[in-house]
């Protein structure tokens, strides 16, 4: 998975602003997170995962949506929008390029952006690969492969 510096380069490339971006270990059950972009090859097939919090999503989809920076701060009191959750979507989809710029790695798309469904993604705990960030604004995203 890519390391915290390229998130960081693409995340301000896309966004517009610099946004940094730290490894930094998640403590405790992934599906606490709350969101999951599926990444899948070409047939279909699940090869890993984009987690994000809520906070993570307000934040970065928030600002690809150019919402002001109150908006965020008093949707942070709540849940992130419909509108939100998709401009995170699309953060995660220009996001997984830089996977598919690995060496080695399966050509992959990322799904849109959704609730974590328990049972569903049991395997969360048992991933080939995992790389645990968190922004700037305090929001969490892990990064897992299968």
């Amino acid at each position: 998975m890519p390391e915290a510096p390229t998130w960081e380069r693409g995340l301000t490339s896309l966004l517009g602003d610099r946004v940094r971006v730290s490894e930094e270990p998640i403590e405790g059950d992934l599906a606490a997170l709350g969101y999951i972009t599926r990444l899948v090859d070409d047939e279909g097939q699940m090869r890993g995962a984009f987690l994000v919090d809520a906070t993570a999503a307000i934040e970065l989809g928030g600002r690809l949506l150019m919402l002001p920076d109150g908006a965020r701060e008093e949707m942070r009191k709540t849940e992130p929008s419909e509108d939100v959750l998709e401009g995170m979507s699309e953060v995660l989809n220009v996001m997984s390029r830089y996977v598919n710029e690995l060496d080695g790695a399966d050509h992959i798309r990322a799904t849109p952006l959704v609730p974590i469904a328990l049972g569903i993604d049991d395997w969360l705990d048992r991933p080939r690969t995992r790389r645990d960030l968190r922004d700037e604004h305090g929001g969490r995203m892990a990064l897992l492969s299968m």
